[in-house]
């Protein structure tokens, strides 16, 4: 750019450009002179300042309250600060007091872990030694039990009574019928036995049964059937007596009406080496072939003892070769067929 100082041209002159033209310029004084005061100018002045000066007080109250409210609002959050502070404090105590006493309880278990299973394996011991020892105590107590047993077997059958027959029975009567009709036949007996106590103590509620049978076999296929046939007669035979040696029920009539009760033992005693002679009937009826072969009376003696009440018996076997030539006063031989005592 040129330097205007420089510059050939003429300045342009004021007159020919309308806006350089400048407002007159008015002295101070002329201006304080020329501008009139508004009326009432000064009380204008002096509210303005009041306000001005009110507002300016409100708003340093209002900054002082934000101070004071920003004060209290930083004590507060200090307070709370410090309150979690504390809070935090407890909280890290606790948790060390629970982590220890998490530790202490974990190395309190191992110990006690450790003394459980000392503890059992001393339990599991000593109730192995006990098992062993009670198996050990049980067998003596069983070995005593059965030492016991039998010393008291020995001694009972020591001093029990043992009731046998003396020689053989007699025939009191004998009447033989071969032929009551329908091809049958019969046999009327009367038996006498006399009995003795072979044992140290009384024979007590003596009772005896004689079944006369004819064994014929007849339709016997196996040995089995066989051996039946010859024990049933004496099964037959010790029950019946055993019926009367205990307690048992029985029926009666009395004024015409049934009565059911139970009755006493019955029975007669024989004292030790003492003897006794019992007469018993001993009927038969049977087919009429059947008399052709042997008869054969068997017989069961039942008795108590006075120390343990036990049902004992004397089983008796006797023989009658020919029925047809019985007669009174003939003693009857032993048959060798289960005559045995308990």
């Amino acid at each position: 750019m040129p330097d205007q100082g420089t510059s050939d041209q003429p300045p342009p002159k004021p007159e020919d450009n309308p806006f350089a033209k400048s407002p007159p310029t008015v002295p101070a004084t002329e201006q304080n002179k020329v501008r009139p005061e508004p009326q009432g100018g000064s009380g204008n002045k002096e509210d303005a300042a009041t306000k001005l000066d009110e507002e300016l007080r409100g708003i340093q109250r209002g900054e002082k309250w934000i101070i004071i409210i920003q004060a209290f609002t930083a004590i507060v959050s200090f307070v709370i600060m410090l309150i979690y502070w504390g809070q935090l404090t407890q909280m890290r105590v606790a948790t060390e007091a629970s982590t220890k006493a998490a530790q202490s309880a974990a190395d309190a278990l191992d110990q006690s872990g450790g003394q459980f299973e000392r503890m059992m394996r001393q339990v599991i011991h000593q109730t192995a030694s006990q098992a062993v020892a009670a198996s050990a105590n049980m067998k003596s107590a069983e070995a005593a039990k059965g030492a016991n047993d039998i010393a008291s077997e020995t001694l009972m059958r020591g001093q029990r009574p043992w009731i046998g027959v003396i020689g053989s029975p007699i025939i009191e009567e004998v009447q033989f019928n071969p032929d009551v009709g329908n091809k049958r036949g019969e046999i009327k007996l009367n038996l006498t036995f006399t009995l003795k106590n072979y044992g140290p103590s009384p024979a007590l509620y003596i009772n005896m049964f004689p079944i006369p049978t004819i064994l014929t076999l007849k339709g016997t296929k196996k040995f089995s059937e066989m051996e039946y046939r010859i024990a049933e007669p004496m099964q037959s035979a010790c029950w019946f007596a055993g019926q009367e040696t205990r307690t048992h029920l029985m029926t009666g009539y009395l004024n015409g009406r049934e009565e059911k009760f139970s009755a006493s033992p019955r029975g007669f005693t024989i004292f030790p080496g003492d003897t006794a002679t019992l007469t018993v009937p001993s009927p038969l009826d049977a087919p009429s072939d059947d008399f052709s072969h042997p008869l054969d009376i068997f017989g069961c003696i039942a008795y108590e003892d006075q120390f343990s009440k036990t049902t004992h018996h004397t089983r008796f076997c006797y023989s009658i070769s020919d029925v047809k030539t019985a007669s009174i006063g003939q003693k009857l031989p032993a048959c060798p067929m289960n005559a045995n005592a308990d």
